[in-house]
């Protein structure tokens, strides 16, 4: 191989022009060399002739180099003394050449051209997949002739056949209807300028497609729609399957063999399902479509518990128990305790209901002592949010929950209930405890923090007894403590959740059981970052909070914060905490908050990980729950969901006048979410747009604000995520008092 040097243009001017003494240059200063063609296209095996024209020299004599070598090389292709250049057998690695040519006379001028080595037919696109009956464009360039002209062929066929595809004069293949054996296929372009030479890409032909309709149904929770499968247009009876983005039995809903399925209660999570059609003898490759699914009627089906209680203006009773739904919009059946006839259940005899496509709806429900309505939003087939809403407008709010059994009471369980006294000088009452449930019906012991007005309470349980719930889930329940004696009803939900009812005609408060994990308790096993939501009063002022705190598994409590009472409060000082109660959990909290306020808290640890906590300081009368919070997880606006919601409190006027609102919130990609609400001052299925103003990740705590012109003008509403799929909300202002929740709907 001959490399071009200096030294080597000397010796080539001893030959080319003689020596001896006293010889001058034979160029010129502006000398040049031109390379024509400066660029071509050479199939490999074959040849190019490139011409260099010489100015302004006295010698055109010139040498050829292709990428710098002094007459090519096997790798890149050689080049004669001439310029006819020969492309290598193959393509190398870098197809792209220089060709060079160079002044005998002076090595400094030289000129450049390019030449791409190519295949002398190149087939486009290579190697694909085609399923049977689908059309492919291939694409044929020919690199060594004018003449572009090809021969198409399968297989070797001119044109090929039904078995193995065809292929028509323009490279438009067709696969099979079946796939062949073997199912690759051979398709080849011959030049039709030399029939030697052609270039082949494999296709790899697949089963059909089978296709699937409707494509992009819409459709309410429980209803059906029929699927029909095709191959080529021709019906076929696939195997049917349907998935979505949940484990959960029965999330996705149901398809029957002959493709006939059957939307679930409500969306999961993304709202779509994906219905799947397989060919058992592989004939065909899989179909799918996706369904939207939306609330619904049938959303709601099956026996409820429901429980609801004014906490503001004590103008209605609490009541708490079961309504049937038959899932196509009749109310069944029901039974429920009141606090203005304790003790005596009143059987529901019917009714009426619907649920819209976001998940909001009402419910008119009779009974044996008249009749009352509920204005609802729907999180999932297990829960609402609900708003009772009679002549005298919203006198209540609470929720609905599936029972899904109705185990008898068996371990620890926390108690929590709020609500007012009886008689002439009604005065807010809350407690919180825990008790021991054996399944003799004995409770065997416990602890109760009560508060009246301000007035707090500890006493240990002493004695209790319980009955096994009945075939509706009710059961009555007694705790006596060396200071009263308290009469309940509760409602079992499930084995670990129930909702109750005072039954003694002292107190007008509802509540609920939730199991308890066993003890004994340590505040080393109780840490972790809370959210938390609590509601009351002092007298007539109401409090509505919802915050943040810490428990660092030792003794104190770090980052505090929390929304109320027109303020944001942070804590200054770490607080304290410790266990009380090893055996029933009883934890004491105290911070003092940047207001100068001691405040201290009562928590009994729930077997979900979160705490019921009730208020037992001087400052007000509140009781609420705290969730373990989940470490951030991104902005809540970066993906479109949508959340049930629940806001209810008072406007600071005397006496305190309710708002309670239910709906469901879209969220969006634009920092912005949209309500559609229903309340006790605006018009039903009003529209409400809520403005992100700040978003603090370590808290995950998001501020929202409405316009001045909004349907609740100019409003902050503050939420505090626990995970991503609830959070708490609250709302306090000079003018009113809100707290509530959001829970995913999809």
């Amino acid at each position: 191989m001959k490399f071009w040097f200096p030294g080597v243009f000397a010796i080539l001017m001893l030959l080319f022009c003689g020596c001896g003494g006293g010889s001058t240059s034979t160029t010129s200063s502006t000398a040049s060399i031109t390379i024509s063609p400066t660029t071509a296209i050479v199939s490999t095996g074959t040849t190019a002739q490139f011409t260099a024209d010489v100015k302004n020299a006295s010698s055109t004599n010139v040498n050829w180099a292709v990428n710098g070598v002094v007459g090519g090389s096997a790798t890149f292709g050689t080049i004669s003394g001439s310029g006819l250049y020969t492309a290598p057998a193959s393509v190398p690695s870098s197809p792209a050449v220089t060709i060079t040519s160079v002044l005998a006379a002076n090595s400094n001028i030289t000129g450049d051209a390019q030449a791409t080595i190519a295949l002398p037919v190149v087939v486009t696109p290579s190697d694909v997949l085609v399923a049977g009956g689908v059309t492919q464009q291939f694409t044929a360039t020919v690199n060594f002739s004018t003449n572009t002209g090809v021969t198409w062929q399968v297989n070797g066929v001119s044109g090929g056949n039904s078995s193995t595809g065809t292929i028509d004069s323009n490279g438009l293949y067709t696969a099979p209807a079946s796939v062949p054996t073997p199912s690759r296929v051979t398709v080849t372009a011959v030049a039709k300028a030399d029939t030697s030479r052609s270039a082949s890409v494999t296709v790899t032909v697949t089963p059909a497609a089978v296709v699937v309709t409707p494509a992009d149904a819409i459709l309410s929770a429980g209803t059906q729609q029929a699927y029909s499968a095709t191959i080529l247009s021709n019906a076929v009876k696939p195997v049917w399957s349907v998935t979505c983005p949940s484990t959960l039995p029965g999330a996705c809903g149901s398809i029957t063999s002959d493709g006939t399925y059957t939307a679930p209660s409500g969306p999961p999570p993304g709202g779509l399902v994906t219905i799947h059609a397989n060919m058992a003898d592989a004939s065909g490759s899989t179909g799918t479509v996706t369904a939207t699914i939306q609330f619904g009627t049938s959303s709601l089906a099956g026996q409820y518990i429901f429980s609801v209680a004014d906490d503001v203006g004590h103008a209605a009773p609490a009541q708490a128990g079961t309504v049937v739904f038959d899932g196509s919009g009749k109310i069944s059946g029901g039974l429920f305790d009141s606090s203005d006839t304790p003790g005596v259940p009143i059987s529901v005899t019917g009714g009426t209901y619907q649920v819209g496509s976001d998940g909001r709806g009402t419910a008119a429900i009779q009974t044996a002592t008249g009749s009352f309505n509920l204005q609802l939003v729907v999180s999932s087939h297990e829960k609402a949010f609900i708003v009772r809403t009679d002549a005298n407008a919203n006198q209540g709010a609470g929720t609905l929950e599936l029972q899904k059994n109705t185990s008898a009471l068996n371990g620890p369980y926390v108690l929590s209930a709020s609500g007012f006294s009886t008689g002439t000088s009604s005065v807010r009452v809350t407690e919180a405890g825990s008790i021991l449930a054996l399944s003799t019906g004995v409770i065997s012991g416990g602890f109760i923090d009560s508060k009246s007005n301000l007035t707090a309470q500890a006493n240990p349980i002493t004695s209790g007894s319980f009955t096994q719930p009945t075939s509706n889930g009710r059961g009555t329940l007694t705790i006596s403590t060396s200071n009263s004696t308290q009469h309940f009803v509760y409602y079992a939900i499930d084995s670990t959740h129930a909702r109750v009812i005072a039954i003694d005609g002292i107190l007008d408060s509802c509540g609920e059981l939730f199991s308890q994990p066993q003890g004994p308790f340590s505040s080393i096993g109780l840490k972790g970052h809370f959210a938390f939501s609590m509601s009351g009063a002092n007298g007539q002022v109401p409090l509505g909070v919802a915050g943040v705190f810490t428990l660092d598994g030792p003794t104190s409590v770090t980052d505090q914060q929390f929304d109320g009472l027109t303020q944001t409060v942070f804590d200054f000082n770490p607080g304290n905490y410790s266990v009380a109660d090893p055996t029933t959990g009883r934890t004491v909290m105290t911070w003092t908050a940047n207001s100068g306020s001691r405040l201290q808290y009562v928590l009994y640890p729930r077997s979900d990980g979160g705490f019921v906590m009730l208020e037992n300081d001087g400052v007000y009368n509140s009781l609420g729950v705290a969730l373990q919070q989940e470490s951030f997880l991104g902005n809540l606006l970066a993906t479109p969901a949508s959340f049930a919601l629940h806001l209810g409190g008072s406007e600071l006027t005397t006496p305190s006048t309710a708002e309670r609102y239910t709906g469901q919130v879209r969220t969006s990609t634009n920092s912005a979410l949209t309500a559609t609400i229903d309340g006790s001052n605006i018009s039903q299925g009003s529209a409400l747009a809520l403005n992100l103003a700040n978003l603090n990740p370590n808290h995950q705590r998001y501020v929202f604000g409405t316009s001045s012109d909004a349907v609740l003008a100019n409003r902050v509403l503050i939420l505090y995520r626990v995970n991503g799929n609830q959070g708490f909300i609250v709302e306090s202002n000079g003018a009113r008092v809100l707290v509530g929740n959001t829970e995913r709907q999809y």
